[in-house]
């Protein structure tokens, strides 16, 4: 899972790494991975850069917490890019005023411990919320109940949890701390006020007053008698529970919020609710995955029905099947997870089906681009940002998917959905390290595949293109290469006789051979298009 400034910060400081911080240390969970970078260069957004800089020290602005000196290094200086960058640099040795300047928060390693041990420690604490998370996973998977959540995320937050409902009955309370006395005004549903359920309607976050997250909904003082955050957990747009974390060991640090609203989604999920079928039924992912199911078939009544949701047969769709990675996710998993995405992707329909996530993403409904007026959104920009945005949930919750070509009119959305399912299938075959594979980057494949699905290669293509590759094996010759060098290049004698580094004139006697020996002609398309297929049919094969 993604981590925050803050978890990094107190994670290293519980493995002994002291640190001087300057610049914004806050709790929002976007830092996905670890690299090593030199004082030079691009950086992205979301990283945790691993820098080493010698340098002669120098004067340094103050830090955040009112730390040593620091140094300063000579570097390159580059022109600034508008804003910081969205990235923690943690440094070991000396450093440039200029260049931690350019980082929303740059950690000091004091002492200068060496990289290999500042990266185990940084890999320790992407680690030990990766196990938390995957914790939380397995016991929505098993089925597990809400007290099994509540005592792991107890761990990580460090301070009692308590999950009430909207009448503030206690449904689950940590197990370390049942029966402390210290818990009776909140367990107690005879001491609590109105005042607590001020907020129905509110954000769905509460934070500390006066903490930089504060967004108003915070639990008073004089009610518990500590501080405390809360979130609402809603259920069909109606406020059904409230889950709150009391300060009482320890104090609340900056990523608690954030924490606290990643664990109400898994309890959110967990506690379930029961479906309103007529609701449902008229709700635009029910009507897809009729569509998709095959029960419903009409083109006219489909976009007569589409319309009724703002779906119009000209707006440009955008298709996407996602699946786990890991074996053991299971259905109440997946829908959590398509929860999340629609939340990503408001002018999508996103819902479960055939244990996938099925998505439909409407381009033509994103936000406008600038300038463009309200009804010009610039699709381009849209199919761009529904990428990038959705590979990197993909990454976050280790899942893959498929994705179709564009397309506009409703008359063959399961042929995309499909499309997208042969994407997600075929694509890691070609680029195993991707998280999201487009059918365009698999098209070759497919239709490869499709032609030797019931005759092998060799039986499809032409007869004397294997004489010509079996000539060439007892002679050690390079005729079957040269042919697909000159059909390749159109047929264009002087293009081909460049690539392979021949004379014109020995290229035009190999052609002739190769005549000879096949009885081959190329001058038409037809023949051309049969022969590269052959060539690729064949490569295939081996």
């Amino acid at each position: 899972m993604r981590i925050s400034s803050d978890m990094l910060r107190r994670g290293l400081q519980e493995r002994g790494v002291a640190v001087t911080v300057f610049g914004n240390v806050n709790g929002e969970l976007n830092l996905s991975r670890l690299l090593f970078a030199g004082p030079v260069g691009a950086y992205d957004d979301g990283v945790v850069y691993l820098i080493e800089q010698d340098a002669p020290p120098a004067p340094a602005p103050p830090a955040q917490d009112g730390g040593g000196p620091a140094h300063k290094a000579p570097a390159e200086k580059k022109p600034p890019r508008e804003g910081k960058i969205r990235s923690v640099a943690v440094i070991s040795g000396a450093y440039d005023v200029d260049f931690i300047r350019r980082f929303e928060a740059v950690f000091i390693a004091e002492e200068a411990p060496p990289l290999t041990r500042l990266h185990n420690d940084i890999q320790s604490v992407f680690e030990k919320y990766d196990l938390w998370s995957n914790d939380l996973r397995h016991l929505l998977d098993t089925g597990s109940d809400v007290q099994g959540m509540i005592d792991i995320a107890t761990r990580v937050l460090e301070n009692p949890l308590v999950l009430q409902d909207s009448n503030f009955n206690v449904i689950a309370v940590s197990g370390e701390y049942a029966g402390n006395p210290k818990l009776e005004p909140i367990l107690d549903q005879n001491n609590v006020p109105y005042m607590m359920m001020s907020a129905r309607g509110a954000g769905a976050r509460g934070s500390v007053a006066g903490s930089p997250e504060a967004t108003g909904n915070v639990v008073p003082l004089q009610i518990v008698g500590r501080h405390a955050l809360y979130t609402n957990i809603f259920q069909q747009g109606r406020f059904q529970y409230r889950l709150l974390v009391l300060e009482m060991n320890n104090e609340l640090h900056a990523s608690a919020a954030t924490l606290l609203e990643f664990v109400s989604g898994y309890i959110q999920l967990a506690i379930g609710f029961v479906v309103d079928d007529a609701a449902e039924a008229a709700a635009l992912p029910f009507f897809l995955k009729s569509i998709l199911s095959g029960e419903v078939r009409d083109e006219g009544f489909i976009e007569q029905r589409l319309l009724e949701f703002g779906w119009k047969a000209e707006h440009q769709l955008l298709c996407a099947r996602i699946r786990a990675e890991l074996p053991d996710y299971k259905n109440r998993t997946m829908r959590f997870m398509s929860d999340r995405l629609t939340a990503i992707f408001p002018e999508a329909c996103i819902f479960e089906y055939e244990n996938s996530i099925a998505a439909f993403f409407n381009l033509s409904l994103a936000e406008p681009a600038p300038g463009g007026g309200k009804d010009a959104p610039d699709l381009a920009a849209a199919e761009k940002g529904v990428r990038s945005a959705l590979t990197g949930f993909l990454q976050d919750n280790n899942m893959k998917a498929g994705l179709s070509n564009a397309f506009k009119g409703f008359g063959y959305l399961r042929e995309y959905y499909t499309q997208a399912g042969v994407a997600g299938a075929l694509g890691p075959r070609v680029k195993p390290y991707q998280w999201l594979h487009k059918f365009s980057d698999v098209k070759e494949i497919y239709i490869l595949e499709r032609c030797s699905s019931e005759l092998p290669p060799r039986m499809i293509c032409d007869p004397g293109l294997l004489r010509l590759r079996a000539y060439d094996e007892e002679r050690g010759q390079e005729l079957y290469h040269t042919l697909y060098v000159y059909l390749k290049n159109n047929l264009r004698a002087v293009s081909a006789a460049k690539e392979l580094y021949i004379h014109r004139s020995t290229f035009l006697y190999r052609l002739d051979r190769i005549r000879e020996i096949t009885g081959m002609r190329f001058e038409s398309d037809a023949d051309q298009w049969y022969l590269l297929l052959s060539y690729k049919l064949l490569e295939q094969e081996r």
